[in-house]
C-alpha cells in the first residue's frame, strides 16, 4: 500500500506540472500575439497561429480539468 504522503506529493506533483503545461501554452499564445504587431507584413498569420494556440489551449485545459473532477481529487480512479 502506498504511503500517503507520497501519494499526496504525486498529486502535487501533476498539478504543478499541468500548471507550467498551462504557462508554456499561454506564453505561446503571448508570443505570437506580440508577433502579429511588430511584423506587419505577416500580422494575419501570427494572429491566426495566436487564435489557434487560444482555442487549442482553452479546450485542452478545460479537458484535463473535467478528467480531474471526474475522476476525483484523490486520485483512486473514476467513479
Amino acid at each position: 500500500m502506498e504511503n500517503k504522503m507520497t501519494h499526496s506529493a504525486s498529486i502535487l506533483n501533476a498539478r504543478l506540472l499541468w500548471k507550467i503545461v498551462w504557462v508554456v501554452v499561454y506564453g505561446i499564445t503571448a508570443f505570437y500575439t506580440y508577433l502579429s504587431f511588430t511584423d506587419m507584413a505577416h500580422m494575419m498569420k501570427w494572429m491566426m497561429y495566436a487564435m489557434a494556440w487560444m482555442a487549442g489551449g482553452m479546450l485542452a485545459e478545460a479537458v484535463v480539468g473535467l478528467i480531474y473532477h471526474c475522476c476525483g481529487k484523490d486520485g483512486n480512479g473514476c467513479h
